[in-house]
């Protein structure tokens, strides 16, 4: 019996979108990829917080060892390649 082939997914740009803000990169020992947040728990350059909404920290992003790919653009150029590298 033949089977039939079920058609070809098809992507938006909004599907990327969607699945890059989930992606995250490990940053293992690169300190200058690890947030610096300021005395009121901002880091400037991701602009991102040291706690959530929700009052809980992200241990694994505030500690260093993981990135969101979604950060990528904010980090300055001549630090992409640490970050690719690491990936």
């Amino acid at each position: 019996m033949a089977q039939v082939k079920p058609p070809a997914q098809t992507w938006t740009r909004s599907d990327f979108t969607d699945f890059q803000t989930d992606l995250m990169l490990f940053i293992g020992d690169v300190p200058a990829l690890k947030p610096h947040f300021n005395a009121n728990g901002l880091d400037p350059l991701l602009r991102m917080r040291k706690r959530g909404n929700n009052g809980h920290a992200p241990h694994g992003i505030v500690s260093g060892t993981w990135m969101w790919a979604v950060n990528l653009p904010s980090y300055p150029e001549e630090l992409w390649p640490l970050a690719f590298a690491q990936a």
